[in-house]
């Protein structure tokens, strides 16, 4: 390909691959002293494993779980036994709903051992009934309708629709104390084989002929429904081999990888692999991610690589700063993965972390692949542009550049330096079509003259003159909250299911968000039902398909200036248009607030610290503010993302409260608690009581009860203020706050300024004399 063209491919490798399962085999045999999986939430003596000749001593002396690989190698054997006694073979299906955890790790490679594969799936989203019945119809295509093995962490799981009507070989509960007709107790079947028959240290000389598949994993896409993917073996030992390959950062013997990915994720999974098949271990530092569980783990237990998506970066980064001060992580290499980051990402994670080198990877559960470099100095991954570089793709596989939405079904490249629609081709995609159960079209991939299949990302890119891929945008409609996709589409079908909102017209788009990149973000037609509707949109997408699909908050047209919805040529409603419209709201709002949403030093009491809490865990979790669960785990309902989210708008808002901990305010403790905690962090910033303000200018849309959430009423409530105090010689900067009179004497009170008037009183008598008033 002529180099001034926007298409690159990775380098060819002549040697052949091993399997996934000869270098496992390895790995067991090889480095059976090695530390293989670090559980720090579960119990060192699991299952009674644990290293039998005493040679590893940390493995018999943690608190926790921590295997070497000649105890996993005895914890895969005894499962592989039982699960082939349950009938279990070539070809069977294993269906896993279990969180980060020793069992996944164990059933994952017993599975791989029979021939048979694994589809993981998210146990938080299995309320989503349509999701739930999609996935388990598509596993049930690649399995010619063989009965699966579902392998579930609580009995709860398999009661989900979906799920209980699906016809079984055998289910396995981990968490419940006793085995009933139903399902059978993982314990169990991890006692029932005889240790004596093993041999731990017999080297597999056969050659291991993989299926034709390991796992499917599933993309949500675009599209209404997740799409599922093939997951084949030598795609698998590809992916295990190109991972932090930049000389001085490989992975090493020894080594240990911290993964907080949630296994149904493509960077998950590879995160158990890879480092497993060169004889490093895994570390799960939790069910599911934990900045503080995270943070501690990493110094414990000297971890070296990480892959993991930008937005954990600042809240691991925030627990090392507030319990170690100057001491940093021992990791060699960290991959940012799953949504862009930023520069500011990157110097986070070289001087908060600590850590020796940084690179981008760009990729997908498909299977595309790009890496940067792994440098030291963010200025080797930083192009002309100021963009920072995904690199590369990975050996074998080509990236290019087109225009976005051509009629060329050929896909050719644009000059270097334009900016168009990335697409992608693998080695892997060969022979079959790019999802199960779908014939591939022309929007999805097409196949070039060569031979050669390209999958069309829906990723805006650029590619520099060094053949150094920069992605720059999003083309598809995809929002990526945390690393997590969300498809608006199936966001706004679940919502056109409900009779209450069937007649409404309802959109959902991205906005920028602080904490998680981006959140959903709902769009109505302007009505007198605004907020019986906006209260139903919230309730039905928390209890279909949960939190995480929840819009961040639902706005009207009229608070993006329209009248009507825009709309394409073809009368469609313009996608495009509103989401920058939202943009642009949301970056009024960030200039109507100063810019970091900085409060004005306004006065505050106890009660109006536990009405900011409640106000801004309402707002997070699309909840009112009266069915806020107070004496339950915030862990129970909300994640890592909420919480920071939480936090920051405290920080933001409140003040006095601009540098509270994290422990403050953190998912470990119940609504209550936080509530006690934050009053007391604001009492030690010197607000003992209330007292006069240091007025340092007017107030803000965030300090504003009634435009909290609503920043486009800022502008008509401050030219309504204004008409009143310029009367009496007043400016807007003389403004100390502004709220709703609905109450007056209880918002006086509650916002502490009823606490600061001196009031004098005149009193009229009927005599002389004068009154002594106390």
């Amino acid at each position: 390909m002529h180099n001034s063209l926007s298409e690159t491919w990775g380098d060819a490798h002549t040697d052949r691959l091993p399997s996934t399962m000869e270098q496992f085999h390895d790995s067991l045999v090889n480095y059976s002293d090695n530390i293989a999986l670090i559980c720090t939430h579960q119990d060192a003596g699991l299952y009674g494993i644990s290293t039998r000749d005493g040679s590893c001593k940390d493995a018999q002396s943690a608190p926790y779980l921590r295997w070497t690989f000649q105890d996993l190698k005895l914890g895969v054997s005894r499962l592989e036994g039982s699960l082939r006694s349950l009938g279990v073979k070539t070809g069977t299906p294993i269906i896993t709903l279990l969180p980060n955890c020793a069992e996944f790790v164990l059933t994952w490679w017993a599975a791989m051992e029979i021939g048979a594969f694994v589809a993981p799936l998210d146990p938080r989203r299995l309320s989503n009934a349509s999701e739930t019945k999609n996935n388990l119809e598509t596993i049930m295509k690649v399995a010619d309708d063989k009965p699966p093995v579902i392998v579930a962490f609580d009995a709860e799981s398999l009661d989900f629709p979906g799920i209980s009507s699906i016809p079984r070989q055998a289910a396995i509960v981990v968490s419940t104390t006793r085995g009933t007709e139903s399902h059978a107790l993982f314990k169990d079947l991890m006692m029932t084989s005889q240790d004596a028959d093993i041999d731990l240290t017999k080297r597999v000389e056969h050659e291991v002929t993989p299926p034709g598949r390991s796992c499917i994993l599933f993309t949500s896409g675009s599209t209404s429904l997740p799409k599922g993917v093939i997951r084949r073996p030598n795609l698998q030992a590809s992916f295990a081999r190109d991972v932090f390959r930049t000389p001085g950062y490989e992975t090493l013997p020894g080594d240990l990888w911290c993964c907080v990915t949630p296994n149904n994720h493509c960077v998950g999974i590879n995160s158990l692999i890879s480092p497993m098949l060169v004889g490093a271990g895994v570390l799960y530092p939790g069910e599911a991610f934990s900045a503080e569980a995270t943070a501690q783990a990493l110094l414990q237990e000297r971890c070296t690589h990480m892959i993991m998506v930008p937005t954990n970066v600042s809240l691991i980064a925030e627990y090392l700063a507030e319990d170690t001060g100057d001491m940093r992580t021992s990791l060699k290499a960290v991959a940012l993965a799953g949504s862009p980051p930023t520069i500011q990402t990157v110097e986070t994670c070289l001087q908060a972390l600590g850590t020796r080198g940084v690179c981008v990877r760009y990729g997908s559960t498909e299977g595309l692949a790009c890496d940067s470099e792994i440098v030291s100095n963010m200025q080797g991954i930083i192009g002309e542009n100021g963009l920072l570089t995904v690199g590369r793709p990975v050996a074998r596989d080509g990236v290019k550049i087109c225009q976005p939405h051509g009629t060329d079904r050929l896909g050719v490249p644009l000059p270097r330096g334009m900016t168009g629609e990335i697409h992608y081709s693998a080695g892997a995609w060969r022979n079959h079509t790019m999802y199960i159960g779908r014939e591939d079209t022309d929007d999805t991939c097409y196949t070039d003259y060569a031979g050669k299949r390209w999958l069309i990302t829906g990723d805006e890119g650029m590619m520099d003159s060094q053949g150094r891929l920069y992605v720059v945008g999003r083309l598809k409609d995809t929002i990526i909250r945390g690393g997590e996709n969300i498809s608006p589409v199936a966001i706004e079908v679940r919502l056109a299911n409900n009779p209450k909102l069937a007649s409404k017209s309802i959109q959902i788009v991205g906005q920028p968000d602080p904490i998680s990149g981006e959140v959903p973000i709902g769009v109505i037609a302007s009505g007198p039902d605004f907020s019986e509707t906006a209260a139903e949109i919230y309730r039905c997408i928390r209890a279909d398909m949960g939190l995480m699909w929840a819009p961040h908050e639902v706005i009207h047209l009229a608070q993006l200036g329209l009248e009507d919805w825009p709309r394409t040529s073809m009368g469609k409603v313009n996608r495009n248009t509103l989401r920058k419209l939202v943009h642009k709201r949301y970056e009024d709002s960030l200039e109507a607030s100063g810019g970091n949403g900085g409060h004005s030093g306004a006065m505050t009491g106890d009660g109006h610290i536990r009405q900011q809490i409640l106000r801004a865990w309402a707002s997070a979790l699309a909840l009112d503010e009266e069915k806020l669960p107070l004496d339950i785990s915030i862990s129970q309902f909300a994640d890592s993302l909420s919480v920071a989210q939480v936090r920051g708008h405290l920080r933001r808002t409140v003040p006095g409260l601009g540098n509270i901990s994290v422990r403050d305010v953190s998912g470990n403790n119940t609504l209550s608690e936080q509530i006690d905690l934050v009053v007391q962090a604001w009492r030690r910033e010197g607000h003992n009581s209330p007292e006069e303000s240091d007025h340092e200018g007017p107030p803000t849309a965030d300090e504003m009860l009634h435009t909290i959430g609503q920043p486009d009423l800022f502008t008509p409530t401050k030219t309504l203020v204004m008409e009143v105090i310029e009367q009496q010689g007043f400016r807007w900067d003389d403004v100390a706050s502004v709220f709703p009179a609905q109450n007056l004497v209880d918002e006086l009170s509650r916002n502490g300024m009823l606490d600061t008037l001196r009031f004098q009183y005149a009193f009229t008598t009927k005599t002389e004399g004068s009154l002594e008033v106390s």
